[in-house]
């Protein structure tokens, strides 16, 4: 299991109001989407990561506490890739995040 660890901010674009999800958001207006662009910012020990599309959307899925599988689904909807290919995707970005001290694995 992955956690955002404490002191960690994450700010999404201005355009995208408080209560919508960036899944939600890319959903609604994905005819105006850059997925390649930053999307949304994290914080944590003064450095920042730009987070794109996807990444966005993982941060949101482990905040919310989703598994893996939930947030292949969404991007086997959103992006229309296979779920192999959505997992691995995941589990890479996943690394980054760990890498660059936002997350830690937790073990049960």
């Amino acid at each position: 299991m992955i956690k955002i660890k404490k002191g960690v901010l994450y700010q999404k674009d201005y355009r995208i109001e408080d209560g919508i999800s960036v899944f939600e958001y890319a959903q609604a207006n994905a005819q105006e989407i850059d997925a390649a662009a930053p999307i949304a910012v994290v914080s944590v020990e003064n450095k920042y990561l730009e987070l794109n599309l996807s990444g966005a959307i993982i941060y949101e899925c482990i905040e919310n506490n989703e598994d893996i599988q939930s947030i292949c689904n969404k991007f086997v909807k959103l992006f229309g890739v296979t779920s192999d290919k959505a997992k691995t995707s995941i589990n890479a970005f996943y690394m980054k995040l760990i890498e660059n001290g936002v997350v830690e694995e937790i073990k049960d």
